[in-house]
């Protein structure tokens, strides 16, 4: 696992417009092509519950599945 964390400063400097970003990843092992999975990390804010069973409400990502969680730090 490596974290990328992204202040929203781009390459000439200057502070990117407010908006919904995305990010696309690929991985190489002996100058091959392997799977990789990109995750996201977040702040749990609160937690609800409903027909669906219990969701994660995680600052700037929105609900989630509890099974969704990888890791907790």
């Amino acid at each position: 696992t490596v974290p990328i964390i992204w202040d929203g400063t781009q390459t000439g400097g200057t502070t990117a417009p407010d908006g919904t970003y995305t990010f696309q990843i690929s991985a190489t092992a002996a100058g091959s092509s392997v799977a990789a999975t990109n995750l996201s990390f977040g702040t749990v804010s609160s937690v609800s519950n409903g027909v669906g069973g219990a969701k994660l409400n995680v600052t700037n990502i929105g609900a989630i599945d509890v099974s969704s969680v990888v890791e907790i730090l």
